[in-house]
């Protein structure tokens, strides 16, 4: 079973990558689910979408917790959502963020280990959609790394996709060439198995416990005006 989980802001298309991708999974023979995780529907605001994929049913259910490959929409993410990022992430696991790879080009050393591949999806989509609607270019560059999921299939599920919002025909089309473009840029990456529970244990680098723990209900901040100093959208 291949695991991806996507990050992005309230607004950027998170959810519709993730079943962009499930629907480029279902397509070509797998079984495939995708849901969304997020807190207040509001445009900015950071959440998680997943995406499982299997050659036999699929009996696991809610958050991926330990993703063979993630999708990260926002890099300022990385910056101010690392605990949910950097969750189950390790040095072996495929991390592609949207950013312009001269931006980042060694300079990683500040950020957890992860395999970080820098691609600009949003340029991608600015010159073929026309807007910063990410959500095909994102699925597209995940499911360059699944074996299973060919360019037509993944072209056709953008189709489905993007036609259930009932946009015109031509809005449709060039997000499908946006998918097709990043497709052909995005490299073929190892998608990284589930690790062992005590590797799993070991990575607890969090500044505080991932709030979807089971052994703590989440942090506790005793800094008076902390909001003062969040970004919009945390």
């Amino acid at each position: 079973m291949i695991e991806v989980r996507f990050h992005g802001r309230g607004g950027q298309g998170a959810k519709i990558a993730s079943r962009i991708l499930g629907r480029s999974g279902f397509l070509s023979g797998l079984y495939a689910q995708d849901f969304a995780l997020f807190g207040a529907e509001r445009r900015g605001a950071p959440l998680a979408s997943f995406t499982r994929l299997g050659r036999e049913p699929i009996g696991e259910r809610g958050y991926v917790e330990t993703p063979g490959l993630a999708v990260v929409m926002d890099d300022s993410l990385l910056k101010e959502a690392p605990e949910q990022i950097f969750h189950g992430v390790f040095a072996h696991t495929p991390l592609f963020v949207n950013a312009d790879p001269g931006q980042f080009a060694g300079h990683t050393e500040h950020l957890p280990p992860a395999n970080y591949i820098f691609i600009d999806l949003s340029a991608v989509a600015r010159e073929l959609i026309g807007g910063a609607f990410i959500s095909a270019v994102a699925a597209a560059v995940a499911a360059r790394s699944i074996p299973a999921i060919d360019i037509a299939s993944l072209d056709e599920a953008v189709k489905i996709e993007i036609a259930e919002f009932g946009l015109p025909a031509d809005i449709i089309e060039k997000n499908q060439a946006a998918a097709r473009k990043a497709y052909a840029q995005a490299p073929i990456m190892p998608v990284s198995p589930a690790p062992m529970a005590a590797e799993f244990l070991e990575s607890v680098w969090q500044a505080v416990p991932y709030l979807g723990s089971a052994q703590f209900a989440g942090p506790t901040i005793r800094h008076r005006g902390s909001a003062a100093l969040r970004e919009t959208g945390n």
